[in-house]
């Protein structure tokens, strides 16, 4: 039994590294498009990569296959010890036993031997198997999110105020602090623009607002109601988010702005038109009723965000968030954007988390974020004029102050 679970831990040790390494060489085969993009002296360094993690493939299948067979003989070598152990057996009470009954119990060990044999690697071959249904099994024992709970009071957005108290959030129930004391209030209206580097906590601030995950210690206040108090569901529809990258599911453009045809097209085609895209809708065949493909792919990537602000429009939600919707577009299409926040969202919260400062210079105030806490908070001509802030080194970093 020690032999085999320590076959077992070797076996799910190098069958966790040849997955992981199966999955990125499948990731860089995907994305050969996207590679061959950058160049050959890209494609030469991805090459590599990728030679590296074929070769700990291999050896990972090479490693497998030795360790089958150290399994393989140290199993033989047990059943040979079972079958010499009864041979001394027989021998040894030779005088009692009839050479029929020798050769019998001898044909019989020897059968039993190939069994166990047997037995031992179909039981290890099994529960190796039974590790991915393990895997999938976990997902469907996850927590319910209880979204619709229907002992907590309605709750209606009117101002959309915001208030983070001493906030404290983790990933994970072992995990690094990403939000530590996070503490701050917005009024209702309030234009907000939030930067940070990496890893400041800017997305991070997003998930908690939002009810992703819940939080370690402190209370979000939205109009002066705990989240917490409110139902998932309740509190997402009023909320609104434009990502990075948006995800469109197959299916139409009506479909996308108004999932349940709360609206009519009347109303699609205001917001379309407010949102820039009424030459581009009209342009199309089918026009509303035009398919989109799987993750908008037959749209560009200004398209699909302009698209997700319309669906906002639609919405006319107290509070929106940009989560650095303009780092993947043009010039122009960033223009666009915030000429239609600016002037579509002049009653609602709006919180623009931005790595290009100019994105957010004419928020009210402006936050910043590091470590997962706030270092500033105030007007951008405030912020500005500390020449020895945070976000004065980002203005200087950027070439801001020259221009």
């Amino acid at each position: 039994m020690s032999l085999r679970r320590l076959f077992l831990l070797c076996c799910l040790t190098l069958n966790k590294v040849k997955v992981r390494d199966d999955l990125l060489v499948l990731i860089d085969l995907v994305g050969c498009v996207v590679l061959r993009a950058f160049g050959v002296k890209y494609i030469e360094l991805v090459e590599t990569q990728i030679a590296r993690r074929i070769d700990v493939h291999h050896s990972m299948k090479f490693a497998s296959s030795v360790l089958d067979q150290w399994f393989d003989l140290w199993i033989q070598l047990q059943g040979s010890a079972i079958v010499m152990i009864v041979a001394v057996s027989l021998v040894v009470f030779r005088s009692v036993l009839s050479a029929g009954m020798v050769g019998r119990a001898f044909n019989y060990i020897l059968m039993t031997d190939d069994s166990i044999v047997y037995l031992i690697k179909w039981y290890s071959s099994l529960e190796m198997d039974m590790i991915a249904p393990e895997r999938v099994l976990s997902y469907c024992e996850l927590e319910n999110e209880d979204l619709n709970s229907t002992n907590k009071a309605p709750f209606k957005l009117t101002e959309g105020a915001i208030q983070f108290k001493r906030v404290q959030l983790r990933y994970k129930p072992t995990g690094e602090l990403v939000l530590r004391d996070l503490s701050f209030s917005i009024r209702g209206g309030e234009k907000i623009g939030i930067v940070g580097r990496t890893g400041a906590g800017k997305s991070s601030l997003t998930m908690a607002l939002f009810r992703m995950y819940p939080i370690s210690s402190g209370s979000i206040w939205i109009d002066g109601r705990d989240v917490w108090t409110v139902s998932k569901h309740e509190l997402r529809r009023q909320l609104c988010i434009i990502p990075q990258a948006p995800v469109l599911f197959k299916g139409t453009l009506r479909q996308y702005l108004d999932p349940f045809g709360s609206f009519d097209d009347a109303m699609l085609w205001s917001v379309v038109s407010k949102a820039g895209l009424n030459k581009l809708v009209g342009a199309m065949p089918e026009k509303l009723s035009t398919e989109l493909a799987e993750k908008g792919s037959n749209l560009s990537v200004g398209e699909r965000q302009m698209l997700c602000l319309a669906r906002a429009l639609l919405v006319q939600s107290k509070i929106v968030v940009l989560d650095e919707a303009t780092a993947a577009v043009d010039h122009e299409t960033d223009v666009q954007l915030q000429r239609v926040i600016t002037t579509e969202f002049v009653d609602a919260t709006v919180l623009t988390i931005a790595h290009r400062l100019h994105t957010v210079m004419h928020s009210d105030r402006i936050m910043v974020m590091d470590g997962g806490r706030v270092v500033e908070m105030d007007t951008p001509s405030a912020l500005l004029a500390r020449e020895d802030g945070a976000f004065f080194r980002f203005a200087s970093q950027g070439s801001m102050l020259k221009s």
